[in-house]
């Protein structure tokens, strides 16, 4: 498992089998280094780590002794550039996406940091952003993406194959209240963290509610001795949900 540790400056570790942290990267500026590793998806070929503050995501071999390898954006034009990214996946062809946060926008890059798309392509309508605050972003089965856009209080599923790709909010207000991290199961369920409500939600691609959990200690979905307070994270893994907070900072739960 990877974790990226915000408030210890920029320590991305790797917990290994027995238990033990093994450091990828460094704390500073510089190749390899890191201000505020803000996500982390691991590749085929590589490990990324969005830097939320330097905005830039930086690559490590996904192999011992995982090694640096190269960072992007590659250039400084507008098209690419990253302004405070929040969220980063891959999708089914191991293109790397990128919730652009303050830009408002999703970017994808190939696995080797070159620019492929941007998610909506323009302004709205009325020339404003269509996305507002996206900051958690996932991929179904399928290879649609969903988003978590924060502001708006909303979670919204984009389909990049149809001949005029276009996102569909399917949850939005009090329904998701400050939705933050985002992850996607094997079957297509979406699992979204409300930060300020500490709870989450599962949804189908619908979003319709199959299940919420607002207090975790006597979930049966989720048992455990803690509370998760202001979850920011989430993630499936070989049958587990993985859940980052402010308190405490990692908590594991079998899902039933």
């Amino acid at each position: 498992m990877l974790l990226g540790e915000q408030n210890n400056h920029s320590i991305v570790v790797q917990i290994q089998n027995d238990g033990k942290f093994a450091p990828i990267g460094s704390p500073g500026k510089g190749p390899g280094k890191f201000l505020n590793p803000a996500g982390i998806a691991v590749g085929r070929s590589y490990i990324y780590v969005l830097d939320s503050y330097a905005n830039k995501v930086i690559m490590f071999d996904s192999k011992p002794p995982h090694a640096y390898r190269s960072e992007f954006p590659k250039t400084s034009e507008d098209r690419e550039r990253l302004d405070n990214p929040s969220g980063i996946t891959l999708d089914n062809q191991g293109n790397v996406i990128v919730a652009d946060t303050n830009h408002h926008r999703i970017l994808v890059f190939d696995p080797e940091g070159n620019h492929r798309a941007q998610h909506p392509p323009k302004l709205g309508k009325n020339g404003r952003p269509f996305l507002d605050q996206p900051v958690g972003v996932a991929v179904t089965p399928e290879g649609k993406i969903v988003v978590s856009d924060q502001s708006r209080a909303r979670v919204l599923i984009l389909d990049p194959f149809h001949s005029e790709p276009h996102f569909k909010v399917i949850a939005r207000g009090n329904q998701v209240g400050t939705p933050f991290g985002v992850t996607v199961d094997w079957i297509g369920r979406i699992l979204v963290v409300d930060y300020k409500n500490h709870r989450a939600k599962i949804l189908d691609q619908q979003g319709n509610e199959l299940f919420q959990v607002k207090n975790w200690r006597n979930s049966l979905l989720f048992p455990s001795d803690d509370e998760i307070v202001s979850p920011t994270c989430i993630v499936f893994k070989d049958g587990r949900i993985i859940v980052g907070g402010v308190s405490p900072l990692l908590q594991v739960f079998q899902n039933k």
